[in-house]
C-alpha cells in the first residue's frame, strides 16, 4: 500500500506509467519497496559542522488537517498565525510523525534551534552511473527521494539522507587529468540534478516582506491593542497609535529590503553570467551559457579578464586571480595545475589548484583547462552567501533579559486584568465594558513605541560609524560592541604592515650558521642559496609587472634576477634569469606554499641538472632535511632571532634524479624528504603606525587583547610585547604538546619565553601556544585547552579553522568576543566571533558585523566608545519604557477602583507628546570620548538594575497612593462617583495624570546616563529644555484644576 500510495503520488508529479513499471520490476529484484517504512523517525546530518542540522519525518494527514482548518475559523485565525511564529507547529498540528523513508516533508532543527520545514520530492534519473560519485545508490536504481535546505540538496538512500556531493571530496589528484567532458544528454541530465550554476538569491516583494512584518508577535499585539482602544471610545488615540505601528512596520520592511539588496549586490559580479568554452567527449570544444555548467565539465580558461563563475580545478597550464572580493588576499594569486598524485583533493589543502567561483581571472596561459568540482551554492562563494543568508541565531543576553522582563510583564498585565474586572464589576458597569476596561490594562503594560525606542540607540550609533567610515550589515550587533570582554586580533596586515624588509641572510656551513649577513651581503650569486631564493617563489608577470605574494617579492628583488616567462613553453611554467651573468634556470613544477603544511615546493632545471627548492617554516623545513645538513644550534638561533621580531624564512634544497619528463610526475613526499638545509632569510615585518597606542588605549579600558597569527611563536611574542600587550613585569609561558608514539598520550611542557627570568609567586604569567600543539590539546584534552584560553596571549601558527576553534572555545568560556582581521583567512574567524570587524573596506567579508576603510585598527575604540553607548542607553531607554507601562498601569488600575479612568486626550499628551519626544532625546546623546576602565552591565537582570526598576516603581505607587488620599478626602469627593461607566472627568483623574506626567520627566532625567558611557549630563540640553517647559506647564495645570474644583 504505502508503495502504491507513493506510485500514486509520482503520477501526480508526472512521472510516466513506462517509469513506474520499472520501479515495479526494480522493487522485485531487489526484494525491498521504494518506500522503507522501518527507517527511522529522524536523523542527524553535517554532525560536529557549522550546518549541523536535524531532521525529522512527517506524512500528509487528511483529518489533522482539516481540523486545523476549521479550528483556524472559528478562533479567529489564531492557529495561523501560532504556525507563520512556530513553524514546527505546522507539522504537529497538520501531520503526522512517520519514517524518514515513508516522509512526505520534513521537519529540520539547526544547531541553534531554530526550525525549518521543507517538502520531499522525488526525481527519475535517466542514467544512475553518471551520479555514482555524487549519490549513493543501488546499481540500477532510477529514482531518488530529496529536499532541498538553504539551496542544499539532501537525498534519501537506505533510511538516511545524505548531502550532495560534487567533486569536492573522495577524487584523487591524478583522476583530474582523466576527465574528458560530457556529451549534451550527459550534460542535460546533470544539470536536472544539480540545478543550473547561478547564485539566485530572489529577493522577496516587499508586500510579502511587510506582511512578514505585520504578522510578527508584537504587531499582532498592536493590533489587537488598537481595536480594543477603538471599541472604548479613544478612536483619535487608536487611530495615532496604529499610524505610529504602521510607521514603525514601512521602516522596519524598509530596512530588511535595503540589506537583501546590499547583500544581493556582492553576487553582481556572478550575476551577470557569461558564455564559456567546454570540452565535449575528448572532441569537440562548444560555447554554452555559464548557467548551464555541470560538476565535471572541463572548461577552457579565457586569456581575457573575466569573473569565474563556478569552482574548477585546474589540470593544464596556470592562470592569476584576483581573489580580494571573496577571500581578501590583497594581491592577485598565481593558480598551478595538480599534480598526479594519490592524494584525495580538497579545496581547503589545495586552494592553489582552485580557481573559486567570484574571483576575478586576471590572464592564464594559452590553452589553460580546469575540471568544475562545484557549482551554484555548493560553490565558495555560494556557501559565503549562504552563511550572510542563514547566520547563526546569536542570543545576546540583552535580548534574552527583554524577554523575560516582557513575560513578567504579561503576568503583571494578567493580575491587573482580574482586579479590574472584579471592581468595575463591583461598581455595576456593564460586562461588556467591564471587559473592554479590563483590556485596556493589558494593552497598556506592552507601549506601542517599544520597538522603535528601543532601535534608536543603534540607529543614532551606525549614523555616527558611517561617516567614520565604519559600516555594518549588522546594525543589531552595535549593542553587543558595548559588552565585548576580548578582542582578537590577527598580526600581519592588522597590526603590522603587509611590506616586509629583508634584513640579512644566515647561510649553512660546516660549523654551523654564518653571522648574519645585511641584505644578502657577501652570499654567492652563483650558490645554491642565492639559486634557491631566486626561483623558489610563486611570481607572475602581469602587464610587465611580477605579482605574488609580498614575501616572494621582497625576497625575489633583492636577488635582482627578473622573470622570463613563455606563454608557448610545454615544459616549464615559467623562469628566472639573472641580468649580470644572463644565467637561465627555468620553473617546471610548482608546490605553492600550503597553510597546512607551511611550506612550498619548485622544480626548477639548470643546465641540464633538476634540483628541487623548498622553503617555508623553519620547523616545516626541519622535518624534510637530511639530519647531517643541520647544525646542532639550529633551534637555538631560529628562537634568538625571532625574539628580536623577525620573520625566519629557512631555505633547503633537494638534487632529483631522472629526467624532466619523470621528475614531474613525481609524489611530493619523494621529492621533499632528505633535503640538505642552505640557511635562514630574515624578514622585518614592522608595526603600524596606530597599532600600539590603539592596544595600549583598549588595555587601559581593561579589556583583554588576544594575538592570533599564523606565524612563528617567536615573532608572535616579540610583537606581543612592542605591542604592550603585557606588561614589563609580566612573563609570557610557551607551552609544547606532542604525542607519545606507544601511548599516543599528549605530552606537554610548560617552558619560559624569557629564560633568564626567573618565575616566583608572585610573577603574572600569560601563555603562548602554536597551532601544532593547538591541534593536540584540542584533541585529547580540550578541557585543559578550556583553562588555556583564560590566560592565554599569543596564539601563534594557527590556520584558519583553528583560529575559529579559538573563538568558539572563548565564547564557551561565557567571553562575549571581538575579531578584527584584514579578511585574507579570516574570514571563518570573523564569522564565529560575536562581532567581526574587518578591515581595509574588503565587500565580501559579510559575513564580519563591521566593516573599516581604512587598514588600520584605529576603528576599534571607536566601535567600543560607540558599543558601550549603544549598550548603556538601549539600558536607559528599555527601563524607562517599564517604568512608563508601569506608571500608566498602575495609575489606570488606581482610577480603576473608583470608577474612574484617564481620558483620550491625556493619554495622548501622555504617548506622543512626552513620552516619545523624551525617548528620542534621550537616545540623541554622543558617546563619551574616552573608554573608561569600569565595564558596562550586560544584563537588565543584574541585581542592581532590578533593585533600581523595583525602587523607582515603588516610589511611583506611594506618591500616586498620597495624591489619591489627599484628592479622596476632600468635600468634593462626591462628584468623582459617576451613575454608570467611567468618570473621565473629575480632580482624581486630573491629579494622577498630573503626577503621572511629572513621574514620566523624571524618570527620563533618571536614566539619561552620562559619564563614563555617554558624554556628560550637563552636555543634554535637548532632554533638560523638553523636560523644564512640561514642568512648568504641568503644575500651572494643576493649580488651575484645583482653584476650578475649590
Amino acid at each position: 500500500c504505502q508503495s502504491a500510495t507513493r506510485r500514486i503520488k509520482m503520477t501526480r508529479n508526472g512521472i510516466n506509467e513506462e517509469r513506474i513499471g520499472l520501479l515495479q520490476e526494480r522493487e522485485k529484484r531487489l526484494g525491498y519497496s521504494a518506500v522503507e517504512p522501518f527507517s527511522s523517525h529522524y536523523i542527524i546530518l553535517n554532525q560536529d559542522k557549522d550546518d549541523e542540522i536535524t531532521c525529522y519525518g512527517y506524512a500528509e494527514d487528511r483529518v489533522k488537517n482539516m481540523m486545523f482548518i476549521v479550528g483556524s475559523c472559528v478562533l479567529l485565525f489564531i492557529p495561523f498565525l501560532l504556525v507563520r511564529w512556530f513553524p514546527q507547529l505546522n507539522l504537529y498540528l497538520r501531520m503526522r510523525k512517520v519514517s524518514l523513508g515513508m516522509a512526505d516533508s520534513v521537519l529540520i532543527k539547526s544547531h541553534d534551534g531554530v526550525y525549518y520545514t521543507a517538502a520531499i520530492r522525488a526525481m527519475m534519473l535517466e542514467t544512475p552511473n553518471l551520479f555514482k560519485n555524487h549519490i549513493s545508490m543501488e546499481e540500477d536504481q532510477i529514482m531518488f527521494r530529496y529536499f532541498y535546505h538553504q539551496h542544499i540538496m539532501y537525498y534519501y538512500h537506505r533510511g538516511n539522507f545524505y548531502r550532495l556531493q560534487s567533486y569536492e571530496r573522495d577524487v584523487k589528484l591524478k583522476d583530474f587529468a582523466t576527465f574528458t567532458g560530457y556529451s549534451q544528454e550527459q550534460q542535460a541530465h546533470k544539470l536536472k540534478v544539480f540545478g543550473p550554476n547561478l547564485l539566485d538569491r530572489r529577493i522577496p516583494s516587499t508586500g510579502s516582506i511587510f506582511f512578514c512584518e505585520v504578522v510578527t508577535p508584537f504587531y499582532v499585539f498592536q493590533i489587537f491593542s488598537c481595536l480594543v482602544w477603538f471599541c472604548s471610545g479613544y478612536i483619535l488615540y487608536a487611530i495615532c497609535i496604529l499610524a505610529l505601528c504602521l510607521f514603525s512596520m514601512v521602516l522596519s520592511t524598509l530596512e530588511t529590503v535595503n540589506q537583501l539588496i546590499k547583500l544581493t549586490r556582492t553576487t553582481s559580479g556572478h550575476s551577470h553570467a557569461e558564455d564559456i568554452t567546454v570540452l565535449r567527449d575528448s572532441k569537440d570544444m562548444e560555447t554554452i551559457h555559464s548557467s548551464n555548467v555541470v560538476p565535471g565539465d572541463v572548461i577552457l580558461l579565457k586569456n581575457d579578464k573575466f569573473v569565474m563563475n563556478c569552482d574548477a580545478v585546474i589540470i593544464r597550464g596556470s592562470c592569476t586571480v584576483d581573489e580580494s572580493d571573496l577571500t581578501g588576499a590583497s594581491v592577485p594569486v598565481v593558480k598551478v595545475s595538480v599534480g598526479w598524485e594519490d592524494e584525495l583533493y580538497s579545496p581547503e589543502t589545495h586552494p592553489h589548484n582552485t580557481v573559486l567561483c567570484g574571483t576575478r581571472v586576471l590572464q592564464s596561459k594559452s590553452n589553460t583547462m580546469a575540471v568544475v568540482v562545484r557549482t551554484g551554492f555548493y560553490t565558495a562563494q555560494g556557501e559565503q552567501l549562504r552563511v550572510m543568508d542563514h547566520q547563526e541565531r546569536r542570543t545576546f543576553q540583552f535580548n534574552e533579559d527583554c524577554k523575560k522582563l516582557l513575560f513578567w510583564l504579561g503576568l503583571i498585565a494578567s493580575l491587573g486584568f482580574s482586579v479590574s474586572c472584579f471592581y468595575l464589576t463591583k461598581s455595576g458597569v456593564e460586562q461588556g465594558k467591564v471587559l473592554l476596561h479590563s483590556l485596556v490594562i493589558i494593552t497598556i503594560v506592552i507601549p506601542p513605541a517599544l520597538p522603535i525606542v528601543t532601535t534608536l540607540a543603534s540607529y543614532f550609533a551606525q549614523v555616527r560609524l558611517m561617516k567614520k567610515d565604519i559600516y555594518t550589515t549588522s546594525p543589531g550587533r552595535t549593542s553587543v560592541l558595548g559588552g565585548v570582554d576580548v578582542v582578537c586580533f590577527d598580526k600581519t596586515g592588522t597590526l603590522t604592515e603587509n611590506g616586509l624588509s629583508l634584513k640579512g641572510v644566515l647561510p649553512v656551513c660546516k660549523e654551523g650558521f654564518v653571522e648574519m649577513c645585511p641584505g644578502l651581503g657577501d652570499l654567492d650569486p652563483e650558490g645554491l642559496f642565492f639559486i634557491s631564493m631566486a626561483s623558489c617563489h610563486n611570481l607572475t608577470l602581469l602587464d610587465g609587472i611580477p605579482i605574488g605574494d609580498p614575501l616572494d617579492l621582497i625576497i625575489f628583488a633583492a636577488t635582482g634576477w627578473v622573470l622570463a616567462e613563455d606563454s608557448n613553453a610545454t615544459m616549464w611554467e615559467t623562469g628566472v634569469r639573472s641580468l649580470q651573468t644572463n644565467r637561465q634556470i627555468n620553473i617546471l613544477k610548482t608546490f605553492p606554499f600550503s597553510s597546512t603544511l607551511k611550506r612550498m615546493t619548485v622544480i626548477a632545471t639548470d643546465k641540464g641538472v633538476v634540483r628541487a627548492f623548498m622553503k617555508g617554516s623553519p620547523e616545516a623545513i626541519h622535518t624534510l632535511c637530511d639530519k647531517s645538513s643541520i647544525p646542532e644550534s639550529f633551534y637555538q638561533v631560529l628562537e634568538d632571532y625571532t625574539r628580536k621580531g623577525y620573520r625566519v624564512i629557512a631555505y633547503a634544497h633537494n638534487p632529483l634524479e631522472g629526467d624532466e619528463n619523470e621528475v614531474i610526475t613525481m609524489k611530493r613526499s619523494d621529492i621533499e624528504m632528505g633535503a640538505h638545509l642552505l640557511g635562514f632569510v630574515c624578514l622585518h615585518n614592522p608595526l603600524k603606525e596606530d597599532s600600539k597606542p590603539v592596544i595600549q588605549e583598549i588595555r587601559e579600558a581593561g579589556l583583554r587583547c588576544i594575538m592570533v597569527t599564523g606565524d612563528n611563536i617567536g615573532t608572535g611574542i616579540s610583537v606581543t610585547r612592542e605591542l604592550g600587550m603585557i606588561r614589563n613585569d609580566e612573563r609570557i609561558i610557551v607551552i609544547t604538546a606532542s604525542l607519545c608514539k606507544d601511548t599516543c598520550v599528549p605530552r606537554i611542557v610548560y617552558s619560559p619565553a624569557d629564560a633568564g627570568h626567573l618565575l616566583n609567586s608572585n610573577t603574572r604569567c600569560h601563555l603562548a601556544l602554536n597551532g601544532t600543539s593547538w591541534n593536540i590539546i584540542y584533541g585529547y584534552q580540550p578541557d585543559l585547552l578550556s583553562r588555556i584560553v583564560l590566560r592565554g596571549v599569543v596564539f601563534a601558527g594557527m590556520q584558519p579553522e583553528q583560529k575559529e576553534q579559538l573563538i568558539n572555545v572563548l565564547r564557551e568560556q561565557q567571553y562575549v568576543v571581538g575579531m578584527c582581521g584584514n579578511g585574507t583567512n579570516d574570514w571563518k574567524a570573523l564569522k564565529a566571533a560575536d562581532v567581526g570587524i574587518s578591515l581595509s573596506g574588503i565587500k565580501t567579508t559579510g559575513t564580519s558585523s563591521f566593516t573599516f576603510k581604512d587598514n588600520n585598527i584605529s576603528c576599534v575604540p571607536i566601535l567600543m566608545k560607540e558599543g558601550r553607548y549603544a549598550l548603556m542607553t538601549g539600558f536607559g531607554l528599555f527601563k524607562y519604557m517599564i517604568l512608563y507601562s508601569l506608571i500608566q498601569f498602575s495609575s489606570v488600575l488606581f482610577l480603576y477602583v473608583f470608577q474612574c479612568g484617564l481620558s483620550m486626550p491625556q493619554h495622548f499628551y501622555v504617548d506622543l507628546i512626552i513620552v516619545i519626544t523624551l525617548a528620542i532625546l534621550m537616545a540623541y546623546t554622543d558617546p563619551c570620548d574616552y573608554l573608561s576602565r569600569r565595564p558596562p552591565f550586560k544584563t537588565l537582570l543584574a541585581w542592581q538594575p532590578v533593585l533600581s526598576l523595583l525602587g523607582q516603581t515603588q516610589l511611583v505607587i506611594v506618591f500616586q497612593i498620597i495624591t489619591i488620599f489627599i484628592v479622596t478626602s476632600k468635600a468634593w469627593k462626591s462628584e468623582m462617583i459617576p451613575t454608570d461607566g467611567i468618570n473621565y472627568f473629575n480632580p482624581l483623574s486630573t491629579s494622577l495624570f498630573v503626577l503621572c506626567a511629572q513621574q514620566f520627566i523624571n524618570m527620563a532625567c533618571l536614566f539619561s546616563y552620562g559619564e563614563p558611557y555617554r558624554e556628560p549630563a550637563f552636555f543634554q540640553c535637548c532632554v533638560h529644555a523638553h523636560c523644564v517647559c512640561p514642568h512648568n506647564h504641568q503644575f500651572s495645570f494643576l493649580a488651575w484644576r484645583i482653584v476650578v474644583f475649590e
